[in-house]
């Protein structure tokens, strides 16, 4: 857990980085799913069928293209009727943020900051009863609670939409990302445990104490995509119109750590305190863990001086892939849309400072004090963090946050529309989910310029969710605002907001 702490702690450095820099460039969005796209925010993410040209970035390449059946079409009538020359948008710098978990907001930094794996927070809560019981009773969740950090920025977005030919789409995007769940105080703290306390000594003692933690991981990658898409349209027919698109990205990942499920118990014999602190007479105990870890020199340089790193856009990748994005669109009569896509699609090759630890066995330490000038206490410190199981490997590979998704929606005038999608990740890497998700979202224009939004979610880890934004739009550019898992951030529990920009000419 300590190098997920140091991804943690970036995490934070680089989120506060990347608000500064919003508050002085134009378009910014803090979201999820995409986490830049702010109108599909305020639909509760129910938007892959009507999100078109930047929008459809990560979410549906087919929409790149947008035609006069498009809500991307400007509100000039005579525009927006037919497309006679070409149309292009961009975004440059835009950001997005959903985070927390469905215990609090701030539950998983106090859960890692006593039992992170420096161990010495581990051992200080694990010896202590009144620590031990503070941790148990108020700050472990008493049922499941899913953890997800997703940061994503969208460096540059190009559009280019060529009439009756077929579109283009240049984006640079990076997602920082944390996932993990606490299975619930029972199961993470079994409370078999016993509290012993001799009469006569004044010493206690705490026996058969368990951790079992499930997996965690972290991420940092980069995507250089470049995407195209067709239409074919028809006059007659139910068919109106086909849109076929796909997209492919060089993958650059600046750091990934995996942590798997892991289990640790201590008996701690004879706790007494005196004028040097706190005294133990034996301790003995087990653990397992499993990490594997890939880092950029930056990460290591953050984790050893953190006050005197610097930060950089292009840090050298620690890994190296690719990601494919295709999908499709279908215009049925003049009201019905269908579309479904498959996004994330590939991997990426970790090769630059990797590590694993491995470590399955058993320890006993006698007549130590906590104290790091203890020889005692340091080697059991070091046993701990699996000092002398870390092996360096060459490489190893992961796979990217494939999503699956499919929807319709109805449009039966200018003013309204509603769209339901359905999206599953085929894995749990960080932003991703193996959960069905399904999206029920509308948008209401009630003037030319504006539009409202309302939407909700059922399904994965934040189960239920609801979303609401607004939208403006002018012939040379439009900018969105919306906020989803209200019902959640009313209850301090996630936050969801997002609000984004785009020049159009």
């Amino acid at each position: 857990m300590k190098t997920i702490k140091i991804i943690m702690n970036l995490r934070y450095k680089l989120l506060v980085l990347f608000v500064i820099l919003t508050a002085s460039i134009f378009p910014v969005n803090l979201q999820s799913q995409d986490q830049t796209n702010a109108r599909g925010k305020g639909m509760s993410n129910a938007s892959m069928v009507t999100s078109f040209g930047i929008d459809a970035f990560g979410i549906n390449p087919a929409n790149y293209y947008y035609n006069k059946y498009s809500t991307i079409k400007k509100p000039d009538k005579k525009t927006s009727v037919k497309m006679k020359k070409p149309q292009f948008e961009i975004s440059i710098f835009s950001a997005g943020a959903s985070l927390g978990s469905n215990a609090d907001f701030n539950f998983y930094e106090r859960y890692s900051d006593l039992i992170s794996l420096n161990r010495e927070n581990l051992v200080s809560t694990f010896t202590d009863v009144n620590k031990l019981r503070e941790f148990t009773e108020n700050i472990l969740p008493e049922e499941k609670a899913d953890v997800g950090f997703d940061v994503d920025v969208k460096w540059l977005s190009v559009n280019a939409v060529m009439p009756q030919v077929g579109a283009l789409n240049f984006s640079i995007s990076d997602k920082i990302a944390l996932s993990t769940f606490i299975p619930g105080k029972e199961q993470t703290v079994p409370s078999t445990y016993n509290v012993i306390l001799d009469p006569l000594t004044g010493r206690a003692s705490l026996t058969d104490v368990e951790l079992h933690q499930e997996e965690a991981q972290s991420s940092w990658i980069r995507k250089y995509s470049l995407g195209a898409s067709k239409v074919f349209e028809s006059k007659k027919g139910t068919i109106r119109s086909f849109t076929f698109g796909f997209a492919g990205a060089l993958v650059h990942g600046f750091g990934d750590i995996h942590a798997y499920k892991s289990d640790f118990s201590l008996s701690t014999h004879g706790i007494s305190y005196d004028e040097n602190g706190v005294h133990v007479d034996s301790v003995t105990g087990m653990q397992n863990f499993n990490t594997q870890t890939s880092l950029t020199d930056y990460f290591k340089d953050f984790a050893g001086n953190p006050s005197s790193t610097r930060f950089t856009l292009f840090p050298e990748p620690a890994g190296v892939g690719y990601s494919i994005d295709f999908g499709f669109g279908m215009q049925i009569g003049n009201y019905v849309r269908i579309a479904a896509s498959v996004t994330d699609y590939g991997k990426v090759k970790w090769t630059k400072n990797v590590f694993s630890n491995f470590d399955r066995g058993t320890f006993a330490y006698r007549n130590f004090y906590l104290n790091n000038n203890d020889p005692t206490y340091a080697q059991f410190i070091d046993d701990l963090k699996g000092s002398g199981s870390r092996n360096t490997t060459d490489h190893y590979w992961t796979d990217m946050p494939t999503k699956f998704r499919a929807g319709i929606s109805y449009q039966p005038s200018d003013k309204f529309l509603m769209e339901i999608d359905w999206v599953k990740g085929n894995n749990n890497q960080p932003g991703n989910s193996t959960d069905h998700i399904v999206s029920l979202g509308s948008e209401y224009t009630p003037v030319e310029f504006m539009s409202l939004r309302a939407g909700t979610s059922i399904g994965g880890p934040a189960k239920i969710i609801f979303g609401l934004g607004v939208g403006f739009k002018t012939p040379v550019f439009s900018i969105d605002l919306a906020a989803n898992a209200i019902n959640q951030m009313i209850r301090n529990s996630r936050y969801s907001f997002s609000v984004s920009g785009k020049l159009l000419f």
